[in-house]
């Protein structure tokens, strides 16, 4: 897709048109494919250690992050 950038300075010229969805796009299909992959990862640690009954919670910093959340801070 091309999308016109247009001089808002008011001399009325308009620049060359820019490319959409170029490399930048990519790149960010490629970040959300490895945070998917680590939030895989992550989740597969914390089901081998619930399964072995070594998972804890920390009630403290669970009880912070709901009460921040209810906050919306």
């Amino acid at each position: 897709m091309i999308k016109n950038n247009v001089d808002r300075s008011g001399s009325g010229v308009l620049a060359y048109p820019k490319r959409v969805g170029s490399s930048s796009e990519k790149n960010v299909g490629a970040n959300k494919e490895k945070e998917v992959k680590r939030l895989e990862d992550r989740l597969s640690e914390i089901q081998g250690q619930i399964e072995r009954g070594e998972y804890k919670l920390d009630m403290k910093k669970t009880s912070e992050k709901m009460a921040l959340n209810l906050l919306n801070l």
